[in-house]
């Protein structure tokens, strides 16, 4: 096991014991009226078959005001030995704890640009995606959530990639007002 696989999965059981208090409402004060707020945020992480890092960005939509389903437009980029690859991806995801954060599952459609094959030069490959993961809400004296996720894109290619990262999100409001 990779050093950033064992600090990422250590980062993993830590979530899990943030989330599980988090996840009552009781506890926050608050009731559960209004949207679930919209999320920003940048995500770092390790393709997984290349070893590369991947520095990448995502916005986190609530489509119903309990949060439960979320759309999450992202871009990623991957840098490899020489090169850059750039991926698109718009994704609808089911949040376990809804507002509260959890577990999370989804997928979408993605688009990746990038040297293939040499005697091509540079491309879009269009593809769908799974991602996984878990992420925490802001609360308890911490203004962000964290997620830890393991995304895998479908493009035709004879190696596709797999990324597991590690990100930070902040609402674009309800600071303070974290589950109420």
């Amino acid at each position: 096991m990779s050093p950033t696989r064992s600090v990422l999965i250590s980062t993993l059981a830590v979530l899990v014991a943030l989330t599980i208090p988090v996840g009552a409402s009781a506890q926050l004060g608050g009731s559960s009226s209004g949207w679930a707020p919209v999320m920003v945020g940048i995500r770092f992480g390790q393709q997984q078959r290349t070893g590369s890092w991947v520095l990448g960005g995502q916005a986190r939509i609530p489509i119903l005001p309990s949060g439960i389903v979320e759309v999450m437009p992202n871009a990623d980029i991957t840098y490899l030995t020489g090169e850059k690859q750039y991926q698109y991806a718009l994704d609808a995801a089911w949040v376990s704890g809804g507002r509260h954060g959890g577990l999370y599952a989804g997928a979408g459609l993605a688009l990746r640009r990038g040297v293939f094959n040499s005697s091509v030069g540079r491309e879009t490959k269009k593809g769908w995606d799974i991602v996984v993961g878990l992420k925490t809400m802001p609360g308890r004296g911490i203004p962000v959530g964290i997620q830890l996720e393991e995304r895998w894109t479908f493009l035709h290619l004879p190696v596709n990639p797999s990324v597991l990262s590690l990100g930070v999100n902040v609402p674009l409001w309800g600071w303070g007002h974290f589950g109420r």
